[in-house]
């Protein structure tokens, strides 16, 4: 299906934009990585937009596609602490922003979590 931007939109659930602060830590670096030191390097970054399958996050140095990461953020109005699994399937420099935009899977989540995540993906309003 095509976006409001005329692309077609390979994620199947509803994004938001969404700022938030996200830790993260590199816990997996896959097997033929020119950079083994990513392991267990703890970074924070703000989160760009969501989703209950993802989010792009946007960080000070990249962080490799393949790489397995633990993330923690806070979400809803009481902050509640969500902790996940995920894989980063991209990562872009953003010139403008002098930041790498960072594509990350949710691999393993509570499923409250990911009910929290989709109804604010859902809210009207930012």
């Amino acid at each position: 299906m095509k976006n409001e931007n005329g692309f077609f939109e390979r994620r199947n659930q509803k994004r938001k934009k969404k700022s938030l602060d996200v830790s993260c830590r590199v816990i997996n670096v896959y097997e033929n990585a020119p950079v083994k030191k990513d392991a267990g390097k703890t970074r924070t970054g703000e989160c760009f937009d969501i989703s209950g399958g993802g989010m792009q996050v946007l960080y000070g140095e990249e962080i490799r596609p393949l790489q397995l990461i633990k993330l923690e953020f806070e979400i809803g109005d009481g902050g509640r602490k969500v902790q996940t699994i995920g894989e980063v399937k991209w990562t872009e420099y953003d010139r403008a922003m002098k930041l790498y935009r960072t594509g990350i899977e949710f691999l393993v989540m509570k499923a409250s979590d990911i009910e929290l995540i989709k109804k604010l993906c859902a809210a009207n309003g930012a």
